[in-house]
Parts: structure tokens; C-alpha cells; sequence
């Protein structure tokens, strides 16, 4: 699933993004451009995943992912930097288990 974390343009506090399923603990992988995923992410508002600019502010910094959830399931993810954070549970569904789902095959 593709995901943007976005912080105002303002926000100097690096900001660690972490998830599991609430039953069974496995993680949900977090990808920022490496090929690799990881059971988390820092967000470092001094390297934002797109290019800022003092010259040429934008309102935010952008972080851009992909999250890999293990399979179906809810899950809590978890966002947190030096004095709050906040927890959000995400119920997911795997593609293969939506009825009459198919999965689309490039041709030529």
C-alpha cells in the first residue's frame, strides 16, 4: 500500500513510524525508496523523501512508502517524536481474499 507522511513545513523533530498486528505482533514493513524493507521508519525532517527548499518553500515535507501488511488482519500503527505521538488501528484485507478479486496480468 502506498503511503505519504507529511509534516508541516515547519516540524524539526525527527518522527519514528512503526505498525504490528494487534494479534499476532508481526510488523508491518516500511519501504522509503530502499529495496528493503523495514519493521519501521525514522522520518528526518532534515532529509525529507522529496526535495525541500528554503528557497522555494513548500507548506509541507513529504515522505513517501510503501507498507507491506503480512496479511489480513488489524493493526495498530504507531507514530512518535520526542514528547507525543499517536496510535492508529488499520484493519487490512489482502487482495487475494476480496471475492471475485483477480489480479491483472500485464500482456505484450
Amino acid at each position: 500500500m502506498k503511503a505519504l507522511w507529511v509534516a508541516d513545513s515547519d516540524w524539526d523533530l525527527p518522527v519514528t513510524v512503526r505498525g504490528e498486528r494487534r494479534d499476532g505482533g508481526e510488523p508491518i514493513l516500511i519501504s522509503r525508496g530502499r529495496p528493503t524493507p523495514f519493521d519501521g521508519a525514522v522520518l528526518d525532517p532534515a532529509n525529507p523523501g522529496v526535495p525541500y527548499s528554503e528557497a522555494v518553500p513548500a507548506p509541507f515535507k513529504e515522505w513517501p512508502s510503501l507498507l507491506y501488511f503480512p496479511m489480513t488482519g488489524c493493526y495498530d500503527l504507531t507514530v512518535e517524536w520526542a514528547g507525543g505521538g499517536w496510535t492508529a488501528t488499520i484493519p487490512f484485507v489482502a487482495p487475494d481474499e476480496i471475492p471475485g478479486f483477480v489480479y491483472a496480468t500485464p500482456t505484450g
